[in-house]
């Protein structure tokens, strides 16, 4: 079409606003699966439970993204919303808030400590009792330090401590609406005194932006959660921007270097874990991935992380009775955090070669599937004897049993051992997924066997997810627990009806009998309706599983 002189032309045509392939869609944190990707050799690296249900064994016909597209539609954390109004009022009439009673304060910052400041050490501690003291003296400010005793508070409120006797009572909520409801109004508080520090690079600006995301998730809030987890994340990294302009200019370093590391590799390996979820990039510090350095302890962290409530036994002898257990407690909470920091680093290594593997098959495309996995095999195996280097190399206090379903006692333990099943499933699950997808008969036997033994241990690791991952102990990644063992039970689906095919050169795979899975079923589905009333997708889950299987009918 020509146009003469006079006449005008649309700045914007009909063509140029209305796209198949909306840019905005692809700024959404929601992944649209309904065209999913088709590479050459399949989709072996996938991690979630969205990319999971296109496995064609599976013949899912639904809508992938409902369980996600339900949590991304929620808009409980919408200021405007009267279910967030009527969440955050007190749940009993006869609750008086108190903010800045001293004993309130006292109880939920030693709470806090106990059990997340041992998983998490983005502060001191005596700082904080100390500004939680001067809180009760002149009560509640405007500024920061107020912010982070509110925001201590509330994780304190809403934190649980660990019970291995309590895993499987689903009869009470954990904590009480009492305490539920104290927690809500204390992270209110402290998230009105959020705003000015989101303008601000300071340490304690970075300290309660990290508080406020996980308060978040343990409200089972990942997309609020893992938004200021990110903000936090990317509030790290401007800090230290900062913080190197002005030592470069006068030469001097800075004291905070400890507290800098902790609070970064706390806001990353956090946020990597909610982000991955929603197939989303992280803030930017996977530059650390291959780091050779780790945090250094903070001066005197032994001494600095005692419970205040064990200040007054004296033994005979003139010591005090508790400090070599309160040491031996610190030393367990460094050694906790420094081991999961490898964990995690581990982990990346592994996205970041699947990544890599991801880009070699399309230069692959036509190649040999057996030639093509024989490579990435010998890679797993690697990463297999690596993460058995890291287990083995641990501390006596850092150790515990592995392969078994009954919880370790100390919390940090079970932690560390859940996240090597997770680094573990991460290495083993592309064997399964080969053998699942691939026809292998005419294959190598040397290969086969390999990924058997591989794929073996994949399905073990299922089980103890399917029969553990989802309890009522509430904790910050409750939510993502309960998406691996929805996950892990899709995987035994596929796997059972693997075996139903019964696929030449496949008899050594040791696929799961049905009393098995029917145990681990009963306890996901306890798990999913206990959860539910929190968090709306595990409705989906429920639904989902019902449709997919039988033992899920109940």
């Amino acid at each position: 079409m020509s146009l003469s002189p006079g006449e005008s032309a649309p700045l914007y045509s009909h063509r140029d606003t209305q796209t198949h392939d909306d840019v905005m869609g692809s700024l959404s944190l929601r992944r649209d699966l309904s065209h999913p990707e088709n590479p050459p050799f399949g989709t072996w690296w996938t991690y979630t439970v969205e990319e999971t249900l296109l496995w064609p064994i599976l013949e899912y016909q639904g809508n992938i993204n409902n369980c996600l597209d339900v949590i991304l539609g929620d808009f409980n954390d919408e200021p405007d919303n009267e279910d967030t109004e009527r969440r955050n009022q007190p749940l009993s009439s006869g609750i008086t808030l108190g903010l800045d009673d001293g004993a309130t304060i006292s109880e939920f910052v030693e709470s806090f400590l106990r059990n997340i400041h041992t998983k998490f050490p983005i502060l001191e501690p005596q700082e904080l009792r100390e500004r939680g003291e001067n809180l009760v003296e002149n009560g509640l400010g405007w500024d920061g330090e107020t912010c982070q005793v509110l925001l201590a508070c509330a994780l304190g409120a809403i934190s649980c401590p660990w019970e291995v006797a309590d895993l499987e009572n689903y009869d009470r909520i954990k904590p009480s609406r009492e305490r539920l409801s104290l927690a809500n109004e204390y992270f209110s508080a402290g998230q009105k005194r959020l705003g000015a520090l989101l303008t601000q690079s300071s340490i304690i600006a970075v300290q309660c932006i990290f508080m406020a995301g996980i308060f978040l998730m343990h409200q089972q809030k990942p997309v609020a959660g893992w938004r200021l987890l990110n903000v936090a994340s990317i509030a790290c990294r401007t800090y230290i921007s900062k913080r190197m302009a002005r030592e470069s200019r006068n030469g001097r370093e800075s004291r905070s270097r400890s507290m800098e590391q902790r609070l970064c590799w706390s806001c990353f390996k956090t946020e990597r874990e909610v982000a991955c979820e929603f197939g989303m990039e992280t803030s930017g510090l996977n530059v650390i991935a291959y780091s050779t350095s780790l945090p250094t302890p903070p001066n005197g962290f032994n001494s600095e992380m005692e419970n205040s409530t064990a200040h007054q036994t004296v033994s005979p002898s003139g010591t005090t009775a508790t400090s070599m257990m309160r040491e031996t407690y610190q030393d367990k909470s460094w050694y906790y955090f420094l081991t999961d920091i490898m964990l995690c680093k581990l982990e990346m290594r592994i996205d970041n070669y699947c990544q890599d593997k991801r880009r070699e098959a399309y230069h692959f495309a036509g190649g040999s599937p057996e030639v093509f996995f024989r490579s990435m095999t010998e890679a797993l195996q690697e990463f297999r004897y690596q993460l058995s280097s890291y287990y083995n190399s641990l501390p006596p206090l850092m150790q515990f049993p592995m392969g078994g379903l009954v919880p370790c006692e100390d919390e940090a333990l079970n932690q560390l051992r859940w996240r090597i099943y997770c680094v573990q499933h991460d290495i083993y699950i592309p064997a399964l997924y080969i053998l699942l997808h691939n026809d292998v008969s005419g294959w190598s036997h040397n290969l086969v066997n390999d990924l058997i033994d591989l794929a073996n241990e994949c399905l073990k690791l299922d089980v103890i997810f399917l029969k553990t991952a989802v309890t009522p102990h509430r904790q910050y990644n409750t939510w993502l627990w309960l998406r691996k063992g929805v996950r892990s039970a899709l995987i035994l689906i596929a796997s059972r009806r693997l075996k139903a095919q019964r696929r030449p050169g496949l008899e050594r795979l040791e696929v799961p009998d049905d009393v098995t899975c029917a145990d681990g079923a009963r306890r996901l589905i306890q798990g999913l309706r206990y959860w539910s009333a929190e968090s709306n997708d595990c409705k989906e889950y429920l639904a989902l599983l019902y449709e997919l299987h039988a033992e899920f009918r109940i």
